[in-house]
């Protein structure tokens, strides 16, 4: 071979190396390695690689359950070949899956097949498709619209609705359609569970006089939807067909319906229900009314799992009204006992919040025996080295790349964490250790525990915190406590037990009256008593008046709320704080308020029927404070005025300070008419606060690496008609409160490009800040940080005990720019970071489980494991080549003269 050809050769090998590295990596890896699939005979089992797109292997008839679910290098999918069959949740949780094309030859898609994969816009569904499960696409929140192969026979989709052919059952509506109104057509005999589940647009739904069930969960997490009318013969409503509508206002009921099911309208805390008085639509709505506690309970610690339609058993399952004329000593429970078995089974649908992972392990780090508790709240114990379990070792790696679900402890801060033991029934016996000054809301509710000492140093019970601790029966607790909040050992035989007729007062710790048995009219507190706890006389309509002694200090949140013939309270001296919500609904006939209170809470005296007036009798006037209970989104009636009623006030002297506190101009204190002792007219509040009239969120962002200028920055809060500001700040607290956590958590490694932000709701006028959104939530999209790379972006927040948590995010691009897009239900510090990896080991250190090893890099190339690309072994075999015929020195040749 000649220099010249060998050259020509040696150019054309190198332009072809650099062709091959261009190649997208898509398409490279279409035929992924045989290796990356488990295979059981003709039977995909799981899907092991890291390609981008895959094909299914020729042979495979059927893909197994859960086979690619959580892959989030995924992002088409081709299912051709013989496949015949895609199991339960095959495909669920991919999240940068964007596009699946299912074959002909495809011709049954179980339940929840492509459920919760966020990025999902594309899907085709083969001419053999014939039998579809549930909630195939729920939680899918990108996909309004999918097609169908023609000459399918079996389905037929429009306007945003997938049916069968005949339009008799209706299978789902695509979750990102935007359709404010649905009429079912009058064909519709089915409508499947799942079906409409979770979509954010649909406002108002009318259904059909074909329909004779509304199934379970077929309407549940939709955010947006305010009205229902079902019609005849429907008879009957499953299991929390409508959980979850936050905003459900307006539901008809007819005749015909005969069962409904006690979760059906879960989460609907605002939902009235129309119904003939008589019918079982009626004795059902008149049951409906939960107690606050539980209403906090299902918002802030309920399974957020949800179960396949066809696992819940409606055998034995009545209604609350008819189970309490059975039997009244027998509490009904939120969920039966038959779908409870099936929320701890491996069945799982996926989250019934899209919006919030809540399937944490908690580590147990309090105690030296291994404590069980359910699959979604497990307890590790740390007297053995976590990486002796592997599987959890292997959760916080991956789940810890993924920004995902970090892994919490039972003790933080000298607390035990809220929801730290939640509903662990094995849990009887427990020594809390020295150090700990504060437990938190429901750590050990709904337990197995039948006896606990509180140890001197503990300072605070949180909310509900041994509540319903059904074998609960000696509690000692020290005069350290200084707060006990609302319902902390409600529901408990210990709060039963130990009153008397003779002395029905339950005081305990450092004066704190915590319970009343009594029937008396006139309340004389004991002498001694230095709190009345929250909720104490709630709603005890026989009260007419109550004695104070001096001892009393704090009257607690909603201590007397709700008691409508209390009229008279006398003494109280030496006051120094009323709650929120105090005497809210109370017909008092005189406020006073003694010159020793510095605090007053919001709602305190919004009476009923009571006096106009209000005096106060001291040179300062106290400050306006509000609760925990003001702060959660659904408590819309809590966020009022400290004196709501009144419309005079009467001070002593006409020059005293009002910036800052209950009569301050534009507070949420007073509304009306301000004098002095002498008669003057100090001020007049009456127009009180200023608020915005249009409904939804304004925000704000004040950020030196957020642009606040960009037009696609927005915060929405799905069917919501009330008005907030949503303020976003940088916040180098939050930084460092972020980086704390991050650190303990991994070894003393911090966060890479971390900004932190100070992230904030607040109520139209700017004042009150909404903390809990409960099963609501918001969806905020702000602009990337340009120093924060997409690759290995995560974005997390800390609850309320100062633990990570991972904000589910995803990127939009955009013409000017790139966004990031994420939902929360609640506000704390947020932060955004990008991610190292973390490989490594995880042991016990100092009380806490951290990495011990930090090093190796993983390539991100998309294969199954660390070796080369193929692209990039066959571009250097080329670009050697090219270089060896370039230096080819051609034939020597001698000619003969």
């Amino acid at each position: 071979m000649s220099k010249k050809i060998a050259k020509s050769l040696s150019a054309l090998l190198l332009v072809l190396a650099i062709a091959v590295t261009q190649i997208p990596v898509s398409d490279v890896v279409a035929q992924t390695a045989a290796s990356d699939f488990q295979i059981d005979g003709t039977r995909l089992m799981k899907y092991t690689g890291a390609a981008e797109v895959v094909s299914i292997p020729d042979d495979i008839k059927e893909i197994g359950e859960e086979a690619f679910t959580g892959n989030d290098n995924l992002v088409k999918v081709r299912i051709e070949g013989k496949v015949e069959k895609i199991g339960y949740r095959a495909f669920a949780e991919c999240d940068n899956l964007r596009t699946i094309e299912v074959g002909d030859c495809v011709t049954e898609i179980e339940t929840a097949a492509f459920s919760n994969n966020k990025s999902l816009v594309n899907v085709k569904l083969g001419a053999g498709v014939r039998k579809l499960g549930n909630g195939v696409f729920a939680g899918s929140s990108e996909l309004a619209s999918l097609s169908v192969g023609e000459g399918n026979p079996y389905l037929y989709y429009s306007d945003g609705v997938l049916y069968d052919d005949e339009r008799k059952i209706v299978y789902a509506l695509m979750p990102g359609y935007e359709k404010g109104a649905f009429t079912l057509p009058e064909t519709v005999e089915e409508i499947k569970g799942y079906a409409f589940w979770g979509n954010p647009y649909l406002e108002k739904v009318t259904l059909g006089s074909g329909l004779y069930e509304v199934p379970a969960y077929a309407f549940s997490n939709c955010m947006n939807l305010k009205e229902v009318e079902i019609p005849i013969p429907v008879r009957s409503i499953e299991a929390k067909a409508f959980e979850d509508c936050v905003n459900l206002k307006s539901v008809t009921i007819p005749e015909s319906v005969t069962r409904i099911h006690e979760t059906a309208f879960d989460g609907c805390s605002g939902v009235e229900i129309n119904a003939k008085p008589g019918t079982y639509g009626a004795k059902y709505a008149a049951s409906l009314k939960a107690a606050e506690v539980e209403t906090v309970e299902y918002e802030d610690v309920q399974d957020s799992q949800v179960v396949s339609p066809e696992d819940v058993s409606g055998e034995g399952d009545t209604n609350r009204q008819e189970a309490e004329e059975s039997s009244q000593n027998q509490e009904q429970e939120t969920i039966t006992e038959e779908t409870t078995e099936v929320f701890n089974s491996s069945r799982l649908l996926g989250e019934s919040s899209i919006v919030s992972s809540r399937a944490f392990v908690f580590i147990d780090n309090g105690q030296s025996k291994v404590l069980t508790g359910n699959e979604m709240n497990e307890r590790i114990d740390l007297t053995q080295t976590i990486a002796d379990h592997t599987e959890l070792n292997l959760h916080l790696n991956e789940n810890a790349e993924k920004g995902k679900d970090f892994p919490k402890y039972t003790i933080v801060n000298n607390k035990i964490a809220s929801q730290a033991y939640y509903q662990d029934m094995n849990l009887t016996e427990y020594e809390i250790g020295e150090g700990i000054t504060e437990i938190g809301d429901f750590a050990f509710a709904r337990t197995g525990i039948t006896s606990i000492v509180i140890p001197e140093g503990v300072e605070k019970i949180g909310y509900a915190a041994f509540y319903h601790c059904d074998q609960l029966g000696s509690v000692i607790i020290p005069d350290s406590v200084t707060e006990i909040a609302a319902n902390a050992f409600e529901k408990t035989p210990w709060i039963t037990n130990t009153k008397t007729a003779s002395y029905p007062f339950l005081i305990v710790g450092n004066g704190i009256l915590i319970s009343y048995a009594g029937t008396d009219s006139i309340i004389n507190i004991p002498d001694g008593v230095r709190q009345i706890g929250p909720e104490v006389f709630k709603d005890h309509m026989g009260i007419t008046a109550v004695n104070l002694p001096n001892s009393v200090e704090i009257i607690g949140e909603a201590a007397f709320s709700g008691c409508k013939n209390l009229k008279t309270v006398n003494g109280g001296n030496q006051l120094v704080k009323v709650c929120d919500r105090a005497f809210m609904d109370c017909p008092l006939s005189q406020v006073v308020i003694p010159a020793t209170v510095q605090e007053i809470g919001l709602g305190a005296y919004s009476l009923t029927n009571g006096t106009d007036t209000v005096t106060f009798l001291g040179e300062n006037i106290p400050e306006l404070i509000m609760g925990d209970g003001a702060k959660r989104l659904s408590n819309e009636k809590e966020r009022t005025y400290a004196f709501g009623t009144i419309k005079t006030a009467m001070i002593v002297r006409s020059d005293l300070e009002r910036e800052g506190t209950v009569l301050e101009k534009g507070a949420y204190g007073f509304k009306g008419q301000i004098f002095d002792e002498s008669g003057y007219l100090v001020e007049d509040l009456s127009e009180g606060v200023s608020k915005e009239s249009e409904s939804g969120v304004a925000l704000r962002i004040s950020s030196d690496v957020i642009s606040e200028e960009k037009e696609n920055s927005m915060a929405t809060l799905p069917g919501n008609d009330g008005s907030y500001l949503l303020r976003i700040r940088d916040s180098e607290e939050a930084a460092e409160k972020i980086t704390k956590a991050y650190s303990e958590l991994y070894g003393g490694r911090e966060p890479i490009g971390l900004y932190g932000f100070d992230i904030a709701l607040l109520d139209s006028a700017g004042m009150i800040p909404i903390t809990k959104l409960g099963k609501q939530y918001i969806t905020i999209q702000i602009p990337k940080p340009d120093s924060n790379s997409t690759e290995g972006l995560h974005v997390v927040t800390l609850d309320v005990d100062g633990q990570l948590e991972a904000v589910d995010y995803r990127i939009v691009n955009l013409e000017d720019g790139d966004y990031i897009q994420f939902t929360t239900s609640h506000f704390s510090p947020f932060g955004i970071y990008n991610y190292q990896n973390v490989n490594g080991q995880a042991v016990v250190s100092n009380g806490q489980a951290v990495f011990s090893s930090l090093s190796g890099n993983k390539d991100h190339t998309p294969d199954t494991g660390d070796g080369m690309h193929p692209k990039w072994i066959l571009a250097i075999g080329l670009l050697a080549a090219a270089v060896a015929l370039f230096f080819y020195k051609g034939n020597n040749k001698r000619y003969e003269k």
